[in-house]
């Protein structure tokens, strides 16, 4: 007896999900032949920006000396404009940022230590720590269509270590792939 395939649609949901199979299958055989933390850092951002298609996705990483938080890898960055943008608007390369684990708050460590996808509710400006204007950050979101901020927070021994953070004009991109 012969089952008939789904239709490969962009629109069909049997299509996305085995487009996203195709992406874990070809993550975990991936991650065995990576050698670096930085290498895994890439990958790992250019899988999550293959999943949401539109969007940002940033990595970043505590440096135990400086006891500072910095994006280590990126997805989506390659067309330098969100870069120019930050520039314009604050100052700063957004990829070059760097902050103080101790100006963390206490919610800002209970988001990134839930062991979930979290929704930041003031977006930009609380995924950068409330460290520039709102309106800065208000224009740059409008300005790239970044509506939705995701973080997700990496914890050993109950100690913040890092994150990933996921820029997109809609949060649907991210729910639909079970990534929350």
């Amino acid at each position: 007896m012969k089952m008939d395939q789904p239709a490969k649609s962009p629109r069909n949901p049997a299509f996305e999900q085995d487009k996203e199979l195709l992406i874990f299958a070809r993550t975990s055989l991936f991650l065995n032949h990576l050698e670096t933390s930085t290498e895994v850092a890439d990958f790992v951002c250019q899988q999550i920006k293959a999943i949401i298609g539109q969007g940002y996705v940033a990595l970043t990483l505590l440096d135990d000396l400086t006891q500072t938080f910095s994006v280590s890898a990126t997805g989506g960055f390659e067309d330098d404009n969100l870069i120019k943008a930050g520039l314009t608007f604050t100052g700063t390369d957004p990829t070059k940022i760097q902050v103080p684990a101790k100006d963390l708050t206490p919610e800002d460590l209970t988001n990134y230590q839930s062991g979930r996808l979290e929704l930041l509710e003031d977006g930009l400006y609380a995924l950068l720590i409330r460290k520039y204007p709102r309106t800065s950050c208000s224009a740059i979101g409008l300005l790239f269509s970044i509506r939705n901020v995701y973080t997700i927070g990496f914890s050993h021994r109950g100690q913040h270590i890092g994150g990933i953070a996921i820029l997109t004009d809609s949060g649907e991109a991210v729910e639909k792939t079970g990534l929350s």
